[in-house]
């Protein structure tokens, strides 16, 4: 699944299924250099499970 995110004040985010957790996320790189200080995800998996991205969040 390809998710693009720009919204550079975006500071929660919640992501998945409301029923069932079968979404699937690529990867998380769309959230380095994000001002995020809140993530959920309520999917099935994050195919790349590189989380070194949470370390390039600005806060």
């Amino acid at each position: 699944m390809n998710i693009s995110i720009t919204v550079t004040n975006l500071e929660r985010f919640y992501f998945g299924n409301a029923i069932w957790n079968t979404c699937m996320l690529d990867d998380l790189n769309p959230l380095e250099n994000s001002q995020l200080k809140e993530f959920h995800f309520g999917g099935k998996a994050v195919k790349q499970e590189d989380i070194s991205v949470y370390t390039k969040m600005l806060v």
